[in-house]
This record gives C-alpha cells, sequence and structure tokens, in this order.
C-alpha cells in the first residue's frame, strides 16, 4: 500500500521558519554537520531544489528527502540522470550505481527529527512551503507522493537494487515544473545549440530540463537510495 498525495503550494507568505519540512527553495533542512554537495564535474557548491518530509504512511515514514542539482555548469553527458542499459520493467540496478550516478544532482534522505536550517546556504529558489494534499481520481498528471507513477512513455519502474532489495514509487515531477529564483540569484547555465555554456536569463531554474521525473526509493530505511527516470515525449 503506497497512499498517494499531490504536491500544493501553500500561499502563505510567512517566511521560512525551523518548522517547515516540506517546501520549495530557501535554506535545506538537513542533519547538522551535513555539508551542501558540490558538483562532480565543476566543484560548485549545487543548488538546492526542494525536499519533502515523508508523511506517517509512506514506506519511508520519519525520512526526508532533499534535492539538489548544479546549476553553474552543463554538459551534454549529464543533462538528465544516467539510465541503466536496460531500461525495462522491474530491471535490477547494479550495486554501488545509485550513489556513482549523482555526478551533478543529490538526492540526501535522512531522518527528519535529526534537520536543521542550513544557515550557511544562500538562498537561490523562491521559499515556497508544500502540502501533501489526499489524491483524488481527478489529479492524475500533477506532481505528487506515492501512488502509481503517470508515465508518458513505457513502465520503466525498476525491480530491485541489488539481488534483493526492492524498489517502491517515491514520487513524480511532471513536464515544465519550474522553480522561481529570487532576485539575488545568478542564472542557470544553459548550452546554446553549438553546445557552447551560457547564462540564461529565464528568472527560474529548471531540475533535468523540466522533463517528467520519476523517483524511486530502495524499501530500506537503514540506506536509503534513490533512482530517478526523466522520461521525454
Amino acid at each position: 500500500m503506497n497512499p498517494c498525495y499531490v504536491f500544493a503550494e501553500s500561499t502563505d507568505p510567512a517566511p521560512q521558519s525551523a518548522l517547515d519540512n516540506s517546501f520549495i527553495g530557501g535554506r535545506p533542512r538537513l542533519p547538522k554537520g551535513e555539508p551542501i554537495p558540490r558538483c562532480g564535474l565543476c566543484d560548485a557548491e549545487q543548488s538546492f531544489f526542494f525536499q519533502v518530509a515523508m508523511p506517517a504512511d509512506n514506506p519511508w515514514s520519519g525520512l526526508s528527502l532533499a534535492v539538489f542539482a548544479c546549476t553553474s555548469c552543463k554538459d551534454y553527458d549529464y543533462i538528465v540522470p544516467q539510465w541503466l542499459d536496460e531500461s525495462v520493467r522491474a530491471a535490477g540496478i547494479p550495486l554501488g550505481f545509485l550513489d556513482a550516478y549523482q555526478v551533478n544532482f543529490r538526492f540526501l534522505v535522512f531522518a527528519s527529527a535529526e534537520a536543521i536550517v542550513c544557515d550557511r546556504y544562500t538562498e537561490k529558489v523562491r521559499f515556497k512551503r508544500l502540502q501533501l494534499v489526499p489524491a483524488r481520481e481527478s489529479d492524475w498528471g500533477k506532481d505528487k507522493l506515492g501512488g502509481v507513477p503517470d508515465w508518458i512513455q513505457h513502465d520503466e519502474s525498476p525491480g530491485t537494487y541489488g539481488p534483493d532489495v526492492p524498489m517502491f514509487f517515491l514520487m513524480q515531477l511532471c513536464e515544465g515544473r519550474t522553480f522561481e529564483l529570487v532576485p539575488s540569484a545568478p542564472g542557470q547555465i544553459d548550452l546554446d545549440r553549438s553546445g557552447t555554456p551560457y547564462q540564461s536569463t529565464d528568472s527560474f531554474y529548471n531540475l533535468f530540463l523540466g522533463t517528467p521525473i520519476y523517483l524511486f526509493g530502495t524499501c530500506s530505511r537503514e540506506h536509503p537510495r534513490v533512482y530517478a527516470i526523466a522520461q521525454m515525449d
């Protein structure tokens, strides 16, 4: 059983507080001493996009997921997360893959109760609270936590991590999701048609080109890992 919630952005104008645990942008809440991830390509500090504290009826209840990605460089070989050689339903993910593929992005999973606001991080994406609203049948195709994925192509749900750790559907972000910037944030680095990097003038960042993103988690609370699938029409 994997209850489903859709993500709703709160209109509450109050600034971020130490009590917020599911939100877009602002400053991440991380365990004390956890460093901000750095890009494996350019060594720049990665940008914080969002985090979600899992509800009581989720397989990862009591854990939080924070998502980071580099916005300071762009490489055609790392535009979206590396995929398996066989992107087929129930494919096995080799041990070590879910650590090694996180080159210019990072999924941090940790106990929600151990997290504190990371004051040393400079906000780039505008803070917005996230509410988890129980899903309805009409909520197909929305950003959501749990339930079943709304694939735009064929089903690529993985089977296991290593020989025996099952995977479950964690969440999805739909096509075109953007992350609004604060005025002082630098533009995201992009590539022109010739492959030359340039700084975007857009007032937002996107994650993995804004493609539909499907995240799966390991059924292991001791060593939680995340597998990301980006699909394109």
